[in-house]
């Protein structure tokens, strides 16, 4: 977060520099201080800052404290709040930020129907949250016609998937939506992304096609000329 406060007050310096912000928009010194001062109280964990912050409007950096405070607080945080910020702030990254922080904490709380209303599926494609969406669906019963495309795709993926996806790939599971043909394919996905791990997971119990599958696979990436020659 030091590292983003630096970055805003570098881009600040650069636009007084070009002249495109003008005197009386640059912030007093007696602000620049307020909110270095609001800024340790909220790393400090201290209450009572909405008043404090409000009165630094119009300083360029006052949506940015008040983003600090809300993400420190987001376990306690209304959706009124979060929503009230983001139309306040709908041009700043950091609207997109607090979403994001907001819709972790929806699922957390499991709070489907507040999860839909705010989720984004052009900006928040984060795996984890595009799982915590179809969650939402599924446990909303507001499933879209291509659900079961999306879910498979997601976990078609040579790599291991969040834990945010265990809810949505065990429906999966449990209604025969997975056939050994698209376990098959991500077991060679997992091999060719030299995820044996995975691999081996994927295949744990399944028939002996599926072992001899991953016999050749593995033999192959041991030794790919030998695999060759013996399969000739």
């Amino acid at each position: 977060m030091k590292t983003e406060f630096l970055r805003l007050l570098a881009l600040l310096s650069i636009l007084w520099l070009l002249g495109l912000l003008t005197v009386p928009v640059m912030a007093a010194e007696a602000d620049r201080k307020q909110f270095q001062s609001i800024l340790t109280a909220i790393e400090a964990g201290e209450s009572g800052l909405t008043e404090q912050i409000a009165q630094l409007d119009g300083y360029p950096l006052q949506g940015y404290l008040e983003y600090r405070l809300l993400r420190r607080d987001i376990r306690r945080a209304s959706a009124e709040q979060i929503e009230s910020f983001m139309q306040k702030w709908a041009d700043s990254y950091l609207s997109d930020a607090l979403r994001n922080d907001f819709l972790y904490e929806l699922a957390r709380r499991k709070d489907w129907a507040g999860f839909e209303r705010i989720y984004d599926p052009k900006r928040d494609t984060a795996i984890a949250l595009q799982c915590h969406y179809l969650e939402a669906q599924l446990r909303q019963q507001s499933m879209a016609a291509d659900w079961e495309d999306k879910a498979r795709s997601l976990w078609l993926s040579g790599t291991s998937r969040p834990k945010a996806c265990d809810p949505v790939f065990d429906y999966l599971y449990e209604n025969g939506l997975i056939s050994l043909d698209h376990r098959r394919q991500r077991i060679a996905m997992a091999y060719e992304r030299g995820n044996d791990r995975l691999a081996r997971f994927l295949a744990r119990g399944q028939p002996e096609v599926v072992q001899v599958h991953m016999r050749h696979w593995s033999a192959a990436r041991k030794d790919a000329k030998a695999f060759l020659q013996a399969e000739l």
